[in-house]
């Protein structure tokens, strides 16, 4: 043992030695290199003294191991207390623009509340400005970056249905149809080359636009007519009387007429589509198509699976079926079978339907609530367009479509 203390203790020596050799090499770059570095710098125009920035490179040098190693803690330190001073003001002003922006999405969505109700019971002119100041607090925010997609969609989609909502103040008066006594009061209207005719009970009269009278081309067919479709490719109106399931066809340019017995009892609801009649009723009840076959007409089951075909109103056709309920919503069939459909929520809701249609050309669907004196217009889709307000017009009792 004591032969390798000597050997032990140089061990050590040696050591130590390197130790402090490599703690004297711990030094900031000299200060030719730090002064490039930092010739840019400047703070509010104040330019680094060349001087200062010597003797504080000289300063640091001559600091002991502990001394440069508490400096550069403190340095470390002052930088992360820094650097989160900078985060909290950012983290706060994110905050208050958070808050700013949640404030304004709100008094949008106050606006539109407001403006359905004004511009459906209300002052049209006060929901125009109202829409107006929201469109503008709209275009304020549209582009902020934490405004949800969500969000967005739904202002945007607000503010359209807002815009639809059509008021119809003083409708066009073409003939003041009272006036030919409950004879010839009609109860139903429809277009045919470009014509308006309209159906009593039963009578049918053509629609004089210039005189604003209504002439009767038909009356005393025996027949109680409680529904008028047009037959648009056969050129003719079908006049159905419920009662007596039996139906007079009207072909007006000819002025003729026929009458048959309809193949479907206790028929409820009837829609034409090309040359063939539909109904909803029977035995058992379902819907039907009706065809001629050596002149009378036949009819066939056209649903092909089990369907709810109840408290239906009224139908329209296009290729697909229609079926609107007496509570307003409307059931889908094609290739006979239901599908799933829905009408897109409306302010204020539909509680009750009278009459649908569907025009083939035109993506849309027309549904007439007379408790409420509107049409309301969707997409065969079920999606909300518009609808058409006519007050102080009494009870609606039908409505048809012209290309104007």
């Amino acid at each position: 043992t004591r032969e390798r203390l000597p050997a032990w203790r140089q061990s050590l020596a040696d050591m130590l030695e390197r130790f402090n050799q490599r703690r004297n090499r711990i030094t900031l770059p000299s200060a030719d290199s730090l002064r490039r570095s930092v010739s840019t710098i400047r703070l509010r125009q104040f330019r680094l003294p060349e001087m200062s920035l010597d003797k504080a490179v000289a300063y640091f040098n001559r600091l002991p191991m502990g001394a440069k190693t508490l400096s550069i803690f403190f340095a470390v330190a002052l930088v992360v207390f820094l650097q989160s001073l900078a985060y909290l003001k950012l983290t706060a002003g994110a905050r208050a623009e958070s808050q700013k922006l949640a404030g304004q999405v709100e008094q949008i969505q106050n606006n539109l509340s407001q403006m359905r109700a004004i511009f459906l019971y209300g002052d049209e002119v006060k929901g125009k400005s109202l829409l107006e100041e929201t469109e503008r607090l709209f275009a304020g925010i549209a582009g902020a970056r934490s405004l949800k997609k969500e969000t967005r969609d739904s202002i945007i989609g607000e503010i359209d249905r807002a815009k639809s909502v059509l008021r119809r103040e003083v409708p066009l008066t073409l003939s003041e149809l009272y006036a030919f006594g409950e004879q010839k009061r009609p109860a139903a209207l429809a277009i045919l080359g470009g014509n308006v005719y309209l159906a009593g009970e039963n009578s049918l009269l053509k629609l004089n636009a210039e005189k604003k009278t209504a002439d009767v081309l038909y009356q005393n067919l025996n027949l109680k007519f409680s529904e008028m479709l047009v037959n648009q490719d056969a050129g003719s109106i079908l006049l159905i009387d419920k009662e007596k399931d039996a139906m007079a066809e009207i072909f007006v340019q000819k002025n003729t007429n026929s009458q048959d017995n309809l193949p479907v009892h206790g028929g409820e609801v009837f829609a034409s589509y090309g040359k063939r009649m539909y109904a909803i009723g029977g035995s058992p009840k379902s819907v039907y198509r009706m065809t001629r076959l050596d002149g009378k007409l036949v009819a066939n089951t056209w649903l092909t699976r089990s369907a709810d075909v109840s408290n239906i109103t009224d139908m329209a056709i296009d290729g697909e079926i229609y079926a609107l309920t007496g509570s307003g919503a409307v059931r889908k069939f094609s290739g006979g079978a239901a599908k799933n459909f829905s009408l897109e929520a409306v302010e204020p809701p539909i509680q009750s339907g009278q009459k649908i249609l569907a025009p083939v050309d035109e993506d849309r669907l027309y549904i007439l609530e007379s408790g409420k004196n509107r049409i309301l217009a969707y997409t065969k889709k079920g999606v909300f367009t518009a609808q058409y307000l006519i007050p102080d017009s009494g009870s609606i009792l039908d409505f048809a479509l012209d290309e104007a």
